[in-house]
C-alpha cells in the first residue's frame, strides 16, 4: 500500500449520533502506563466542521478513578481547548483551527503535579494534582458515565507514548481489524467502540447526501469548485463537498435546453458555467451564476429520445462526448459532441458498427473513446428481445473508426453503468460502476484482456425505481470519486444519493492488520498461525430548511416542478417547527405540556387547509386532497387567496395569465371553464362553499359549516390590526392554535405566491410581538413560551423570543433546557446564515 494519498485515522461519531453511538478509543487495552517518569502523549488531531466542536476529546484517569478531561469547552461565547477535573477548569490560550491536522503534545510530570500542552505550536502549563497516583489510563472520545457524554468531532491518528524518553507505543490508526488497531512497537491494542476508520473510505462508499425530490431534475459536479449543482426549472441548489445545501438560486430568465426531461446537464470547466443540452434537437443553453440566466431563450418540453446515454469529458479538446441511449421504444447507437462554449450539439458519423444501447460507460484515453457495458439489441428495438453488452469498444478520435476490442460471452451479473468511467494510466484500465451488480459495484474493466475485478465495496443501493440517472465523477483536486445515483420512482419523484469514495482505491486486505509478530513467528513456530484478517466498518442532509421557487407548473403530468425536499426523517434534517415531539427529552415535554393549546378548530372535516401543508377533507372526514390536481390546487389558492386580499377576488385575466399562459384565448378559455366545473364539484363535497363570478372576476364565498384556516387567521389579523381588543383568553387561544399550523402553504412555491407568504409571515410576527411584549407586562410565563415557541415557528431565527424564552427558564431554574434552546438556535442560525451566533449564552440569561 502506498502511503501517498492515502488518508488514515480514526474518525469519532459525535453529536449527530446518539449518546449511546458516539466513539471511544480506549489504549492499551485499558491497562495503565506509568508515571514513575516524565509521560508523553503526543497525537495529530483534526476538527471537523459543520458540527458543534463542543465535547471530550481525551480523558486522563488515575488509579483511584478520578479523571482529567481534555475537551473543548464554551466560556463567554468562545471556543477553546481546557482542562476539565473535579469543579475546576483551566483553558487554553490555542486556537482551534477546523479542518486541519495539528499537532497535540500532553507531557505529564506526575510526581510535580504538572502538564504541559502543546496544541497546534501554542504552548501552556497547568497544575494538575496527580501526586500519588502510579499510572494513568487513557481514552480518547467518550468518557465513562460520571463525565457529560458530548464528544468533540474529531479524527485522530499517529498516537504515540513516550515513558521517559523511550517510545513505548505507535498507533497509527490506519491498518485495523474490526474494532482493533495494533501499536507498532509492540502490538498492543487501541480498542474503539463505534469507530469509523478512515482508511475504510478508500474501499468503502459514504453516503454524503440523501433526499427525496420532485420535479424535473438535473444533477452534475464541478471539480474545480468541489461543489454539486442540482437543477431544475426554476432553482439551482449548490452542495459542498459535503453534500450540505450552501445556496438556493432562482432562475430568473431563460430555460434549460429541454424542460421536460431529467439529466442531460454537464459542468463547463473551462468557462465556470451550467451546461444543459438536448441531444434531440441539438440545443445548448448555459447558465451564468453572475446573472441568473439560462442562454436560451425558447422552452423545449418534448421528451428526451436519448435517456441514459453514456457520456464523457476530452481534455484534449474541450469536448464532451455522448453515445446511445434510449427513448421513444427505442435503443440507439448516434455519437455526438460539444465543444465547450459551442450552442449546437454535433452529430459525429463513425465507422464500424456499435449495436445501440443505452446504460453504457464511456471513458476517455490516449486519444480513443471506449464504451463498456450497457444493454439494447442490433434492431435497436424495444420490442425485440434485449441483452446485456459485455463487450469494450474503442473509437478513434481522429480517424473516427469504432473497434471492438474485446467480447466475454457472459458475466455473473448485467451491466448497467454510471455514465462516465475513469483510466487509470498506471493499471491500464478504467474504473467504471455497474448499478446491477450488488447495489452498485465499481469495477476495474482493463483494455488488453477481459478481465473484471471487482474493486471497493458494493454499495447496496437496491431502490426500486421507474426510471434513472446514474453518473461518477472524479475529484482530483479532493481526491474523492462521486457517484450520483437517481432513482426515479412510480410517482415521478426522486430518490437522489450522492456517494463519496476516496482515491487512490484499496483492497479490503490492504486495511486489515497483521500483527507483526506473526512475521517471524512461523520460523520459530512452525505451527504457528496467522491471525484472520477482518474488517467490519460504521457507515452514515439536514434538510436544510431553504426558500424554494417555482416558475411554472407541469400540467401535462400534473406534477409539480419543485426542488423541495419530501419532509421525512434524515440524519441530514435540521428541524424548524416547534420543540415538540420524540426529539425531546422529559424536562422539554413537561415544559411543553404546561402550555399545550385546547383544540377548537377541526382541521379534518369539512375544512380547506393552507396553513403548514395544503390539505381538503370532505363533509364526512375523507381527506380528498389527492383529488386536487396541480392546476386545480392552483385555481383554488387563486380564489382563496386573492376573495381575502379584495372583496371582489382575482380577475380572469389574472388566472389565466398565471394558469393556462401557454393556451391561446379560445383555448384558455375552455380549459378555464373545464376546470371551474370540476373545482366546483369537488368544493360541494366539502360544505357550503361558493365561487361567484361578477363584472370578469371570480371569489370564494365561505359558509358557516366549512372551516378554512387562512380564511378565519386573516379575519383576525384584520381586526387585530385595526385595534379591536381580544375579547377574551378563549380567542387568543384560538389565535394561537391557527399560527400553531405554520407558515402559508409551507413547501409550496411559485412567483405569484412569494408575495401572500411574506404578507402572512409579517401580519403573523407583528401579532406574535404585540402578544408576547404584552403577556411579558403581565407576567404570564407560561402563555409568554407558548408564543415565543409559535414565534420560531414562523421566524426560526428570532433573537427577542429566543432571549425572553431563555430568561423565563433560567428564572424558573432550568438552566439545562434554556442551553439545549440556545443551542438549538445557534445551530440553526450557523446553517442559515453560514457565520455563529455572536450572542453568548450567559449574555442572554443574564
Amino acid at each position: 500500500m502506498k502511503a501517498d494519498n492515502i488518508r488514515y485515522g480514526l474518525s469519532f461519531k459525535a453529536h449527530n449520533y446518539p449518546a449511546t453511538e458516539r466513539t471511544s478509543l480506549s489504549l492499551d487495552d485499558g491497562r495503565a502506563f506509568s508515571v514513575q517518569n516524565v509521560l508523553t502523549l503526543s497525537f495529530q488531531m483534526q476538527v471537523r466542521e459543520g458540527e458543534s466542536i463542543f465535547g471530550s476529546i481525551l480523558h486522563l484517569i488515575t488509579d483511584d478513578g478520578q479523571s482529567i478531561h481534555l475537551a473543548n469547552v464554551i466560556d463567554e461565547g468562545k471556543c477553546m481547548p481546557a482542562f476539565v477535573f473535579n469543579d475546576g477548569m483551566q483553558t487554553s490560550p490555542a486556537k482551534i483551527i477546523l479542518e486541519k491536522w495539528q499537532a497535540i503534545t500532553l507531557k505529564i510530570d506526575a510526581k510535580k503535579n504538572h502538564i504541559t500542552l502543546n496544541y497546534g505550536g501554542s504552548e501552556s502549563s497547568y497544575t494538575i494534582p496527580l501526586n500519588g497516583t502510579k499510572g494513568l489510563k487513557l481514552l480518547f472520545g467518550k468518557g465513562d458515565a460520571k463525565y457529560v457524554s458530548d464528544v468533540a468531532p474529531i479524527l485522530v491518528k499517529d498516537i504515540k507514548v513516550y515513558e521517559g524518553n523511550q517510545l513505548v507505543r505507535y498507533w497509527k490508526l490506519a491498518r485495523h481489524n474490526a474494532e482493533t488497531c495494533l501499536d507498532e512497537v509492540h502490538n498492543k491494542p487501541a480498542t474503539a467502540a463505534h469507530p469509523l476508520w478512515i482508511l475504510d473510505n478508500h474501499v468503502e462508499w459514504r453516503t454524503i447526501f440523501h433526499q427525496k425530490l420532485k420535479g424535473i431534475l438535473g444533477v452534475t459536479y464541478n471539480p474545480n469548485a468541489m461543489q454539486f449543482y442540482l437543477c431544475n426549472n426554476a432553482n439551482i441548489l449548490t452542495l459542498n463537498k459535503q453534500g450540505r445545501i450552501i445556496k438556493q438560486q432562482k432562475v430568473l430568465s431563460g430555460y434549460k435546453a429541454n424542460t421536460k426531461s431529467n439529466g442531460f446537464l454537464a459542468y463547463d470547466c473551462r468557462d465556470n458555467q451550467l451546461m444543459s443540452f438536448s441531444l434531440q434537437s441539438g440545443a445548448v443553453s448555459y447558465f451564468s451564476f453572475e446573472q441568473s440566466r439560462w442562454s436560451r431563450s425558447q422552452k423545449d418540453n418534448s421528451l428526451a429520445l436519448y435517456y441514459n446515454h453514456s457520456g464523457a469529458y476530452n481534455a484534449t479538446d474541450s469536448s464532451y462526448y455522448f453515445f446511445g441511449g434510449y427513448g421513444y421504444y427505442r435503443y440507439h447507437n448516434k455519437l455526438f459532441r460539444i465543444r465547450v462554449g459551442s450552442s449546437q450539439v454535433e452529430s459525429i458519423p463513425y465507422s464500424g458498427s456499435i449495436p445501440p444501447r443505452f446504460g453504457a460507460a464511456m471513458g476517455v484515453a490516449n486519444g480513443k473513446l471506449y464504451l463498456f457495458g450497457g444493454r439494447g439489441n442490433k434492431q435497436g428495438k424495444q420490442a425485440v428481445e434485449s441483452y446485456y453488452y459485455y463487450e469494450l469498444w474503442s473509437i478513434d478520435l481522429k480517424t473516427h473508426k469504432a473497434k471492438l476490442e474485446w467480447k466475454r460471452n457472459s458475466m455473473p451479473k448485467g451491466v448497467i453503468m454510471a455514465t462516465t468511467m475513469f483510466y487509470q494510466p498506471e493499471k491500464k484500465a478504467f474504473y467504471a460502476l455497474n448499478m446491477v451488480d450488488q447495489g452498485g459495484t465499481m469495477y476495474q474493466v482493463n483494455i488488453g484482456d477481459t478481465i473484471i475485478t471487482p474493486v471497493a465495496k458494493p454499495i447496496a443501493n437496491n431502490t426500486q425505481y421507474q426510471e434513472f440517472e446514474y453518473n461518477m465523477f472524479n475529484s482530483p483536486k479532493d481526491g474523492h470519486m462521486y457517484l450520483v445515483v437517481d432513482k426515479i420512482l412510480v410517482d415521478k419523484t426522486h430518490d437522489l444519493s450522492i456517494y463519496q469514495l476516496c482515491t487512490p482505491l484499496l483492497s479490503e486486505a490492504e486495511t486489515s492488520q497483521t500483527s507483526s509478530f506473526d512475521k517471524y513467528s512461523k520460523i520459530i513456530y512452525i505451527a504457528g498461525g496467522i491471525l484472520a484478517l477482518i474488517a467490519v466498518v460504521a457507515s452514515t442532509l439536514v434538510l436544510m430548511r431553504k426558500k424554494r421557487k417555482v416558475k411554472s407548473v407541469n400540467y401535462q403530468k400534473e406534477d409539480e416542478a419543485t426542488i423541495t425536499p419530501a419532509i421525512q426523517t434524515s440524519t441530514n434534517n435540521t428541524s424548524l417547527n416547534v420543540e415538540t415531539g420524540n426529539d425531546l427529552d422529559e424536562e422539554e415535554k413537561q415544559e411543553q405540556a404546561q402550555h399545550e393549546l385546547i383544540k377548537y378548530f377541526d382541521r379534518a372535516k369539512a375544512a380547506v387547509s393552507l396553513l403548514g401543508q395544503f390539505s381538503v377533507f370532505d363533509k364526512d372526514g375523507n381527506n380528498i386532497t389527492e383529488q386536487f390536481t396541480p392546476r386545480l390546487k392552483e385555481l383554488l389558492l387563486l380564489l382563496i387567496l386573492y376573495s381575502d386580499k379584495k372583496k371582489h377576488g382575482v380577475s380572469v385575466e389574472k388566472i389565466t395569465e398565471i394558469i393556462w399562459f401557454d393556451k391561446k384565448e379560445a383555448s384558455a378559455r375552455n380549459n378555464r371553464n373545464v376546470t371551474l366545473r370540476k373545482l366546483r364539484i369537488l368544493l360541494e363535497s366539502v360544505g357550503d362553499i361558493e365561487i361567484i363570478s361578477s363584472n370578469g372576476y371570480l371569489s370564494i364565498k365561505w359558509g358557516k359549516n366549512v372551516f378554512c384556516d387562512y380564511h378565519t387567521m386573516m379575519d383576525y389579523l384584520k381586526a387585530y390590526n385595526e385595534g379591536e381588543p381580544l375579547e377574551s383568553d378563549e380567542e387568543l387561544d384560538r389565535i394561537l392554535e391557527i399560527l400553531l399550523y405554520g407558515p402559508l402553504l409551507q413547501g409550496y412555491e411559485t412567483d405569484w405566491l412569494d408575495d401572500f407568504k411574506d404578507n402572512y409571515s409579517s401580519f403573523s410576527l407583528d401579532l406574535l410581538n404585540k402578544l408576547l411584549r404584552q403577556k411579558v407586562a403581565e407576567g404570564n410565563d407560561c402563555m409568554v413560551l407558548c408564543i415565543a415557541d409559535i414565534m420560531f415557528l414562523h421566524d426560526p431565527l428570532n433573537e427577542e423570543a429566543l432571549e425572553i424564552k431563555c430568561q423565563i427558564l433560567a428564572r424558573q431554574g432550568k438552566m439545562g433546557l434554556a442551553k439545549r434552546s440556545y443551542e438549538r438556535f445557534c445551530k440553526v442560525y450557523q446553517e442559515s446564515m453560514a457565520e455563529e451566533y455572536d450572542k453568548s449564552f450567559p449574555s442572554i440569561v443574564k
